[in-house]
């Protein structure tokens, strides 16, 4: 795993299956770290450039400015990807963003 890369961060990660870019997808990462290190897994939300047309809890858009580009976290989406395909650290939410992301994941499972 990449330095720098862990929970709330959001990089590249080559996923299997599906098209990917040849730099990878970007992702967040939402796994605790712990859950890191002893599995070698990462439960990641895949990011997209394109506006989804879904809301909250859907999908949460990124604040402008912490990316290149307007982006979207697809909260509906969770995925697991190995710790050694995930790299190039883009940026890293904030407690309290991260928070409102794993409450929409949360809002999508639970009764």
């Amino acid at each position: 795993m990449a330095d720098g890369v862990g929970r709330g961060t959001i990089c590249h990660a080559t996923l299997p299956g599906g098209f990917v870019h040849e730099s990878g997808s970007p992702v967040l990462i939402i796994s605790r770290d712990q859950v890191l290190v002893e599995t070698g897994l990462a439960i990641v939300l895949p990011l997209s450039s394109r506006d989804p047309q879904l809301s909250y809890p859907f999908a949460w858009r990124v604040p402008d400015q912490m990316l290149e580009r307007a982006s979207w976290i697809l909260i509906r989406q969770p995925r697991s990807a190995p710790t050694r395909a995930l790299r190039d650290p883009l940026a890293r939410l904030d407690d309290e963003q991260l928070d409102e992301v794993v409450r929409g994941l949360r809002l999508l499972i639970e009764d």
